[in-house]
């Protein structure tokens, strides 16, 4: 996996805020690379990987 140093620096200052997150893009864009890379920095800051929730919902035409 690819770490994309750049979009998690923007990402960061927002994780521990009392605030949805949505990550929105186009189609392979990288949106589940960036949610499972967050999930791994919580992880290594002790929080379950059962407690990381993610939920992908595909567009409507």
């Amino acid at each position: 996996m690819i770490n994309r140093e750049m979009y998690m620096s923007r990402i960061r200052p927002f994780i521990w805020k009392e605030l949805i997150k949505v990550l929105t893009g186009i189609r392979r864009s990288g949106k589940s690379v960036m949610l499972e890379l967050i999930k791994g920095e919580l992880v290594e800051q002790g929080i379950p990987y059962e407690h990381c929730a993610a939920l992908f919902r595909a567009g409507t035409a």
